[in-house]
């Protein structure tokens, strides 16, 4: 996802200008993964600041909600008030700080060397990383995904079903179903079901009070 400002020409002409004065990152890292170099993100942002902000240029990187995760949003600015942004949604856990952290710096650092065109590996590293970080997503889209929820038996329906003798009954169970955002006995989820036989017997206790 990307985004600009109405204008971009003065932009333009000093990211031109820039990215004929910039040179590679160093190479100060290595994957224990794959046993290669590559550029970590502060040898990427020493590469880049000096160069970008001679010719009046800036950036900045910022975490914004995104569906139901993140995404970092990177955006390019010139003293011209003109801009660019770059969005790169985010699949993280965000209950795990240490993962979080890791992986934004990872997006960090392969924004700015994609929107200033710069590299900041080996040849045949990005694939290696991009691969690695790829699994890593597939590893937490698979510790993420839901345990599906267990509804009430056959026989604890019926047993509702057959305690809903009048229209007090009808509005209890009606009650429960609304709170529950649900449609049907059947979509009553198995945890609630001790919960639910207290409910009613509460429910009986007031409608013989009166």
């Amino acid at each position: 996802m990307s985004a600009k400002s109405e204008e971009i020409n003065e932009l333009a002409s000093a990211l031109v200008k820039a990215q004929l004065e910039l040179r590679e990152a160093k190479l100060d890292k290595k994957n224990p993964h794959f046993r290669s170099d590559y550029a970590s993100l502060e040898s990427v942002v020493k590469t880049i600041r000096p160069v970008i902000g001679k010719h009046g240029l800036a950036y900045t990187q910022l975490m914004q909600p995104f569906n139901d995760n993140m995404a970092l949003v990177t955006t390019l600015m010139h003293t011209s008030g003109q801009w660019m942004q770059s969005a790169m949604p985010m699949k993280v856990d965000m209950t795990k700080p240490q993962s979080v952290g890791s992986f934004i710096t990872y997006y960090r650092r392969y924004s700015l060397v994609s929107m200033f065109g710069i590299a900041d590996t080996a040849d045949d590293d990005d694939a290696n990383e991009a691969e690695m970080v790829a699994k890593e997503n597939e590893i937490m889209k698979k510790a993420e995904k839901p345990k599906p929820i267990v509804k009430l038996s056959k026989e604890q329906i019926d047993q509702i079903n057959n305690n809903i003798v009048d229209d007090a009954d009808k509005a209890w169970l009606k009650d429960i179903l609304v709170k529950g955002n649900l449609k049907d006995v059947k979509e009553i989820p198995q945890s609630w079901y001790p919960r639910l036989c207290k409910s009613f017997e509460e429910h009986l206790s007031k409608k013989d009070a009166l």
